[in-house]
């Protein structure tokens, strides 16, 4: 039996757009944008919203005052407000039914309709809102612009502030109701964050030149609420563990089981001696187990150009920070295959603790005790989501250029101004603090970047050879 399906739908978007541009003397520029949109897909009340923007530059070195002097040749501060609307992708008034049948995420077969000559139709998880409206985006952001000494030092600060309102999620609602989601406006989220460039020139010679830059990032995203009587919504990723918004907490988030802890925050261990798992630790509740995003990240650039004709150019990364959930250390733990599982026989105490406070003394393995490695990774540690949990600070030689310029004479003849030829490779080396993988090699993309790998696919290193040419 072959199945076929297709889907189909209409949305249409009318816009009216403005933009205002003033400048007086080369010295102060402000901008102004307005659009309106009016979309089809929301309600028919709330169909039309209108978002502006308005930024202001001012390049105080042309003050008579400053104007070419050689410490400051140019210098600009910057400030600008935007409002960025944005409409639900879908939104049916009315519920709605679709094919139906059944399956389970553990097997890999269902049953699906049609089915033979006998058609099922269900009704549909979601539910929309019919007092939805747009989605709006704020953002402020100040900065500043300058030059130094013939343009041999460039500095570029930002400060921005982002906050999101009326955010678009699909709210879990009760089996009762008979539906899985309402769709509505469920959430507010604030992101706010410093940018620094640095830009140098420090060797300028007739046969040797060094450009060097570094770009510094900060940002801290947190969700300030959700829809009424919502703690949190899982983004993405599985039962446990999984990614989430939670009200009042950092985004994106992973939350799973954790390991169960006393009043001081030490692992507890299980003291039962008949028990399988006697001297491993315990399982606690379901909670927060790490926080996606990083401390900071800084990007460094440096070209080395010789005798005008030859240069070297390489990019390093530095990634401070973050958490993940290694889905792929943990199988590899399970099957034995990780390194840490290569001594099965040396007893071992685990780090944690007893109920009375005091460090824990169990021993477990060595010869009359054969299965407690199995038992401690098969077990204790796999059940354990938190176990799984690295940071995934990083420094990586990204990417290393070799360029050459061709002799003018070889390429003259056929009208070449000028012409070229380069040798790229990127992921080049790495330094990483999650063992046996890369740590941007994740699941997935959107909420569940960097936050989850479970036998993703490896990061690769790439090389490239380019020709290049002006005519």
């Amino acid at each position: 039996m072959q199945n076929s399906g297709y889907n189909m739908y209409d949305r249409r978007t009318a816009g009216f757009f403005g933009n205002l541009g003033l400048d007086y003397r080369d010295m102060l520029f402000l901008n102004a944008t307005g659009r309106q949109d009016i979309v089809s897909s929301m309600p028919r009340d709330n169909r039309t919203f209108f978002y502006p923007s308005a930024s202001l530059a001012f390049v105080f070195t042309e003050l008579d005052a400053l104007a070419g002097n050689n410490v400051l040749p140019f210098g600009k501060l910057r400030a600008s407000y935007a409002e960025v609307g944005q409409a639900a992708q879908t939104y049916i008034a009315d519920p709605y039914f679709v094919t139906g049948g059944a399956s389970s995420g553990f097997l890999s077969f269902g049953i699906d309709y049609p089915f033979g000559d006998i058609t099922g139709y269900k009704p549909s998880r979601s539910l929309y809102d019919p007092n939805l409206v747009p989605q709006n985006t704020q953002t402020f952001e100040i900065g500043a612009d300058l030059r130094f000494f013939d343009n041999r030092i460039g500095l570029d600060y930002s400060y921005f502030n982002t906050v999101a309102t009326d955010q678009i999620f699909g709210v879990p609602l009760a089996g009762s109701t008979g539906y899985g989601f309402l769709i509505t406006n469920a959430g507010k989220m604030e992101s706010n964050g410093h940018e620094i460039v640095l830009q140098t020139n420090p060797v300028r010679a007739a046969n040797f030149n060094w450009d060097f830059s570094v770009n510094f990032t900060q940002m801290t995203n947190r969700v300030v609420e959700l829809a009424e009587g919502v703690e949190s919504i899982s983004l993405g990723g599985y039962v446990t563990p999984n990614i989430r918004a939670s009200a009042g907490d950092t985004y994106p988030a992973i939350y799973g089981e954790q390991f169960l802890r006393d009043d001081e925050g030490r692992i507890l261990v299980n003291e039962n001696p008949d028990h399988d798992l006697y001297g491993m630790p315990l399982v606690g509740e379901f909670g927060k187990i790490g926080d996606v995003s990083p401390d900071f990240y800084v990007s460094f650039n440096n070209t080395f150009t010789f005798f005008r004709n030859f240069s070297i150019a390489a990019q390093v990364d530095w990634k401070s920070g973050g958490q993940m959930y290694s889905g792929s250390n943990r199988l590899m733990g399970l099957y034995g295959s990780a390194k840490i599982t290569e001594d099965r026989e040396t007893p071992f105490i685990y780090d944690g603790y007893k109920a009375d406070g005091t460090p824990n003394d169990i021993e477990r393995g060595g010869p009359d005790d054969p299965l407690a490695y199995q038992d401690l990774y098969e077990w204790a540690l796999d059940q354990m989501a938190e176990s799984h949990i690295y940071e995934t600070s990083f420094v990586k030689l990204r990417q290393l250029a070799f360029s050459v310029r061709i002799p003018q004479r070889f390429v003259a003849p056929a009208g070449i101004q000028r012409a070229s030829l380069s040798f790229i490779t990127r992921n080049v080396l790495l330094w990483t603090t999650l063992p046996n993988f890369d740590p941007e090699t994740s699941q997935g993309q959107g909420n569940m970047q960097g936050g989850m790998d479970y036998m993703s696919l490896p990061q690769t290193t790439s090389y490239g050879l380019g020709l290049n040419v002006t005519f």
